[in-house]
Parts: C-alpha cells; structure tokens; sequence
C-alpha cells in the first residue's frame, strides 16, 4: 500500500476548518467579548459593595449590571452559532471528501475492507471531529479567554492570592498526559469495536436468507451478542479513562476555592483586603472554576477527535492508483501498441491477488487484439480469469504499464473518467440501485435518460415486455439491490444500462448466466442487429453466446489455452470443445425439465 505522507492525522481537520476560518474568528471575537463583559460583572459586584459601605446609592451600577448581562446572553448565542454552525459545515465537508475519495479507490481496496468498517468511518468517526471542530474547540477558546481575563483581574487585586488559587493545577500536569494518551487508544479501540460490530450486522442482514435457510438465527444473534459485548466492554475502559479526568479538575478546583476563602478571609478579617476585593476575587476564581474544570471534557473531545483523524487519516492516505495493492505478476513487454492497429490491445498481461502464490497467478501472460467493429469471445472453466480480465480492462485493479491499452495508449494515462466513458461492461452480478428502473437504466449518463433511448435499451435487453407488466412500469421501484426483481430480470435491466451508454467498447462479463437459455437466445438475437459493426468482448462459459463472435479466446487457468473461431476450436477437440458438450447438455436438460 502505497500512502501520502501527512505531518499529522489533525491535519485533516485544519484542511477543511481553513474555509471557516472567518466563522471561526468571528466566533472567537465574540467569545472574547463574552468573557470581557463576564469579567466586569464581578467588578461591578466589587463597586457595589464598596458603595454599600461608603453609604451610597448602587441603582445606577445594578442598571449596568443588568445590561452587561443582557448583552453577554446576545453576544455569547453568537458566538456558539459561528462556531457550532461552521462544525456542521465541516462536518459535511469532511463527509463529502472521505466520501468522493472512497468512489476513486480500487476494486481491490474493497475485496479487502468490510462495509461496515467504512459506514463506521463515514458517519461515527465524522460525528466525533463534528465534536472536535464544535464544542471542543469553542471551549478551549472559551477556556483560554475566561482564564486570561479572571486570573488578570484577580492579579490586579491580589497577586499572592492569585497564585496560590491555581497553584494545585499545576500538579494535574503530568496526570493529565498520562490519562489523555489512554483516552486515545481505547477511542480508537471503542471505534474499532463499533466498525466491527456493524460489519457483522451489515453483513448478517444482507444475507438473511441465507441465514433463515440454515436455521442459523441463534448462531447469528450469539455471534452479535459477542461483539456487542466487545463493544460495551471497549466503551466501559473509554469512559473509565474519560471519568477519571473530570473529577480530578472539580477536585482542583475545590481546592483553589479553599484556598481563596482561607487567604482571603484571614486578609478580610485582617483589614489587608477589602470586602468587595475578596466578593470580587471569589467570583472571578468562579469565573475560571467551571471552564478550568471542563478542560478534562476538553481533551476528551480532543483525543476522541485525534482517534477519528487518524482512521479517516487512513482512507484518505490510500493512492488511488495503487490501492489495490495487487502483485501484477506478467512481463512488462519492451514494445508498445502500434496506435490505431487495434481499438484494444492487450500485451503480456499478468496478474495475481494480494496473499496468492507466485506460481498460482489469476492471468499470466494475456496477449490480444480487439480491433474495431470486431467482437471478441472469451470462455474457460470456472476460476480460469474470465472476470479478473474484464476487471483489469477497466482498471478495477491496478493495471502494469505496457499491457493494457487503448487505440494505442495505455489506459494508465487515460483518466478513470474517460476510460468508463469509452468501456461500458455489464458485470456478472447485475447490481442495481434502491431506484427506479428507469433511474438504474440511465445511470451514468450525463442527463436524465430520455424515453426513446430508455424503451431501446430496454427492448434490445429483453426487458421491454416485463416493464409493461410491472405496476408502475419504469417508474417501478427496483428495490434494494434490486430485490423487487428477479435475478435474470436485474441482469437484463443492468444490460439495458449499458446499451444506453453507446460507449465504443461493451463488455459483456457472463450477462446471461442467471435466464435460461431461450430467454438467452431471444436477447443474443435482439442484440444480433446492435452489435453489428460494433466493438464487443463477451465473456460466457455457455458457447451459444459465443456464437456471434469473430475470434475466441479460451482461458485456462489464467492462461490462454486455444484461439480461434467457434468451429475451428470445436474441431480441435480440446479445452472448448469439452465446454461446448457440457454447456449443450445443460441447455438440453433444460429444455427437458
């Protein structure tokens, strides 16, 4: 894995509070102005007091009073809606940037990560920098100016006073970086145990069928129950570390308390301090207590927030075009493709999976012309790398350079965008969208699928008729992944979405391996008439869709065993020739049942 060196996983968050920023010195200039007009409260107390003892009126500064109070509520709701609202803004922002960089990575990325890891990130882990980026760094802005502006003006009454009160906080120090340093790691433990406990449900919902088919529902609720339970364990250790702070803040500040009311009482009843000096350097001692005992909420939030950068830190380090990670495994050829020779031309291509043997790759030494308006067939037995070399033609995986390339360009500099633009494939697996079936047959194109192209696509397909009775048509929900429909049905509506693409070259991975073969036949016809002219790859183990190519290739494992056309390889009696007989005894016994 190839990663982009970040000087800190926080940087994440300067990134994207960097576009904020004038929200968040607004919000500041109004936390300062807060905790300005805070601190005038105890002074005015002060004067009140000493004019109490001298016997003079107090109504002119209890008007005053009233009014900095007024002003503190306005100018501090301000301030938390900069700051607050610019979390949000980041928040989303962040979210749209895993988001967008996760639609960049490789087919390989996800053969190795769970889903539920990635939704866990996504949301969870955006949610705590939404907490760091919001109330965790306007308190510490608040913190910060409620202590310059208290402990200034308790030093302007008394400077000894003043630092005996927070003398206490000083022996948190150490105790502080041990206790943050363990809040990190069991938040990133904690968030790990979440990822993991929504893989498994994911994953176990997704597949309930196969669940309920097996009888396996008290093994499935055992396995969540375990990992719920890892779950509230690494939880408890989180909140066992995150307890210890707070208390230890509340207790250093009880003690400052103490202090101030010992001292300053004994320098009252002294005569060395005014009563309205000590009214006064109690209430800014309170000013200072609640936002210094917060500090411990504080770094929580921080250290929670370092443990999300950190696994966000680690998608977004991931290089697009190695995410794979796979071992290309095939000669590198010293040639390059003669432009315009072949639309498609493939040259020593090799490749095997992360974790397989050397000796064992999934392609080796793959070499192909696919010219214009041609079409080209590929079979072979089960695992022989039919749907590893689709997949490798449209860069689902990383791709060697000089083995794959496009009208003479190798598709390593073409970019992703165009590369998909002039490949349409219909994969094996007809995934669909939680849409309608028009929205699923008009995905991916750059406007909203007209109906002229949409009842094309969708009669060349063979789904045309099955439209007609669904309820609401086109209009009809498909269902998630397309469960409103059936297997062959979603494998027609993911052919009509490539038709409608009208790219230069239509892949074809095994579209019909879920219809039988007259339903094959009768789609293999409608298409008799589009793929004239037109540049096609094929890949099936049934021959019969084979028939239309001009030239087959014939894999076996992961090599090309034959090369011909269809009754030259039925000739030879080899490797096609066995896939043939066995594919006519299928469609025979078919037909029989």
């Amino acid at each position: 894995m190839t990663a982009e060196r970040r000087p800190h996983p926080l940087r994440i968050v300067l990134d994207h509070v960097r576009p904020y920023r004038r929200k968040y010195s607004g919000g500041l200039a109004l936390l300062l102005a807060t905790n300005a007009l805070g601190a005038s409260i105890p002074w005015l107390i002060k004067e009140i007091i000493d004019r109490i003892e001298r016997g003079e009126s107090v109504g002119s500064v209890a008007a005053v009073m009233l009014g900095v109070a007024v002003v503190m509520a306005v100018v501090r709701t301000g301030s938390r809606l900069c700051i607050l609202g610019a979390s949000r803004l980041v928040a989303a922002d962040i979210r749209e940037t895993v988001y967008a960089h996760l639609q960049r990575l490789s087919r390989g990325f996800y053969d190795r990560s769970k889903l539920g890891d990635l939704l866990s990130r996504v949301t969870s882990d955006v949610q705590l920098m939404r907490g760091l980026t919001g109330f965790g760094s306007m308190n510490l802005m608040n913190t910060a100016a409620a202590l310059v502006f208290s402990i200034g003006m308790m030093l302007r009454i008394d400077p000894g006073l003043t630092v005996s009160a927070f003398l206490p906080y000083l022996l948190l120090i150490g105790v502080v970086r041990q206790v943050t340093r363990r809040v990190h790691q069991r938040t990133f433990a904690a968030q790990k145990a979440l990822a993991d406990m929504t893989a498994l449900t994911s994953e176990r919902i997704t597949g309930f069928s196969v669940v309920r088919t097996f009888g396996a529902e008290e093994e499935t609720v055992e396995r969540f129950r375990e990992s719920n339970g890892d779950y509230l364990r690494a939880n408890l250790a989180l909140v066992r570390a995150r307890g210890a702070m707070v208390p230890l803040f509340s207790l250093m500040g009880g003690m400052g308390t103490l202090i101030v009311l010992q001292l300053g009482g004994t320098r009252v009843a002294e005569g060395t301090l005014g009563l309205g000096d000590f009214v006064a350097a109690t209430g800014y001692l309170a000013m200072a207590a609640w936002p210094t005992m917060a500090v411990g909420w504080i770094l929580n939030l921080i250290q929670r927030g370092r443990a999300a950068a950190t696994r966000l830190d680690e998608i977004l380090r991931i290089d697009p075009d190695s995410a794979g990670e796979e071992n290309a495994g095939g000669s590198v050829p010293g040639g390059v493709a003669v432009a315009g020779a072949a639309l498609l031309s493939v040259r020593g291509l090799g490749f095997a999976y992360e974790g397989a043997e050397r000796d064992e790759p999934a392609l080796a030494e793959i070499s192909f012309d696919l010219p214009a308006g041609s079409i080209l067939g590929i079979t072979g037995p089960v695992g022989s790398g039919k749907s590893t070399l689709v997949a490798l033609l449209t860069r689902q995986y990383s791709v060697p350079r000089g083995a794959v390339f496009l009208e003479g360009a190798d598709i390593n500099d073409l970019p992703l965008a165009e590369l998909r633009r002039r490949v349409a494939t219909v994969p094996q697996q007809g995934f669909l969208f939680q849409r309608s079936i028009r929205e699923n047959i008009g995905f991916g194109l750059d406007a909203p699928i007209d109906d002229e192209s949409l009842l094309r696509a969708a009669d060349l397909a063979g789904f045309a008729d099955i439209a007609r009775e669904l309820p609401r048509g086109y209009g009809t929900p498909a269902g998630e992944r397309g469960a409103a429909l059936s297997g062959g049905q979603r494998q027609r509506v993911a052919l009509a979405r490539a038709l409608a693409c009208a790219s230069e070259i239509l892949i074809l991975d095994d579209p019909f391996s879920a219809v039988d073969a007259q339903t094959e036949d009768e789609v293999l016809k409608r298409l008799g008439s589009f793929l004239a002219g037109r540049t096609a790859l094929i890949v099936s183990h049934r021959s019969a869709s084979l028939r239309v190519a001009d030239r087959i290739l014939v894999l076996d494992r992961g090599r090309i065993a034959e090369e011909g056309s269809h009754e030259s390889l039925l000739s030879a009696g080899g490797v096609y020739s066995r896939l043939h007989a066995r594919s006519e005894l299928e469609r025979a016994l078919e037909d029989a049942s």
